[in-house]
């Protein structure tokens, strides 16, 4: 295909087109949010209001996730038998995180437990990225 090709219309539109993937299941977001939660404690804050915000936080970081990666790389989070390299997801992963931490705000919680949050949930589904690996087996 001539580089010219790449950049026609038709394909302008059928990359532009598969962005529509599926962002990670109402239960993968409860599964993350649940781990998370075992990790982090919000002081002055009750277990269902913590369980709530532990929810919230992971949507969020999986809605960032999905709208900052292209589709072909965000749906390799259920792909086990496609990938990118460990070392590719360590750059994914530090980016986005750097990134995320810049990007939101959770009050509350100090600088310093915000990147502890950030690089927990997007280096879960960013390994979930690498070749022979998927969310789901990376929260058993």
């Amino acid at each position: 295909m001539k580089p010219s090709a790449l950049f026609s219309s038709d394909s302008v539109t059928q990359v532009l087109d598969s962005q529509k993937c599926d962002r990670i299941s109402r239960d993968m977001v409860g599964r993350l949010a649940g781990r998370l939660d075992s990790l982090i404690d919000v002081p002055f804050v009750g277990e269902r209001a913590e369980a709530a915000l532990f929810i919230r936080i992971v949507d969020a970081i999986d809605r960032f996730v999905y709208e900052s990666l292209p589709c072909e790389l965000y749906s390799l989070i259920s792909l086990a038998d496609n990938g990118v390299t460990q070392d590719e997801a360590r750059v994914i992963e530090d980016s986005l995180t750097s990134y995320a931490n810049k990007v939101f705000n959770i009050p509350f919680l100090s600088e310093r437990t915000e990147e502890r949050v950030f690089r927990f949930v997007v280096g879960l589904l960013v390994r979930a990225m690498v070749k022979g690996r998927s969310l789901d087996a990376l929260l058993v």
